[in-house]
């Protein structure tokens, strides 16, 4: 019953990892190379209201605006899927991504605001060092200098929090999965506790631990990718 519901948890997870990644590193980097810019403030303030928001909040208003008012996305349900062997998916459907933005887009917005504060002092912090002033006194220009020396010694912090962030998006997916109907491990498990069906609920503790243990290992490893000066015997 929970692997059944896995795809749909995972898909959700992955997409809301990837807005919040997307924008939150975008956001970041600007707010650091800017940082008295109008634009860079009104971005921190934004992050700040997306961190305060309760999720399920964020959810029933976006679901208010897009799905009632201007009835562009779908308020609720997945949607048409594939199924690819006994994996759902989504993705490959018109029906499937229209579905999926509203739900994926509230659950990233919380992780949005992280993102771009971590990144953000990552990169001012690495913005002073004294490489990067030798890189400027070379000529290079602003664009050269803020990516190819130094957001790959930024992103090491933010890379640990994107794989921390996709634990913790599988796991807390729950009332997002709650609010859009989505059929997902989340809205298995609070039906499960609400009957009171320990093997679904252990089951469900489990699967989540090794998805945890996995993207731990998985953000160990891009470490060694990013910077070569980390290497593992």
């Amino acid at each position: 019953m929970v692997l059944k519901r896995t795809p749909a948890t995972l898909e959700l997870a992955v997409a809301a990892m990837v807005i919040a990644t997307l924008a939150g590193g975008l956001i970041g980097i600007y707010a650091a190379v800017m940082p008295r810019s109008v634009i860079s403030r009104l971005a921190m303030i934004a992050t700040l209201v997306g961190i305060s928001i309760p999720t399920f909040l964020t959810g029933i208003l976006l679901i208010y605006f897009f799905s009632i008012k201007l009835g562009w996305f779908p308020p609720f349900s997945r949607g048409d899927v594939v199924q690819i062997g006994w994996w759902s998916t989504g993705f490959l459907t018109f029906s499937g991504l229209k579905h999926l933005f509203l739900p994926a887009f509230t659950l990233a917005i919380f992780q949005v605001a992280m993102s771009t504060r971590v990144i953000r002092g990552e990169m001012m912090e690495v913005l002073v060092e004294d490489y990067i002033r030798t890189a400027r006194a070379k000529g290079l220009s602003r664009l050269q200098v803020t990516f190819k020396h130094a957001i790959r010694n930024a992103l090491i912090p933010f890379i640990t929090i994107v794989g921390l962030q996709l634990g913790n998006l599988i796991a807390f997916a729950i009332v997002v999965e709650t609010v859009f109907q989505w059929p997902g491990m989340g809205s298995l498990l609070i039906k499960a506790i609400g009957q009171n069906d320990q093997p679904v609920v252990i089951t469900y503790i489990m699967i989540v631990a090794v998805m945890f243990v996995f993207i731990n290992l998985t953000v160990d490893i891009l470490y060694s990718v990013i910077n070569p000066r980390i290497a593992y015997d």
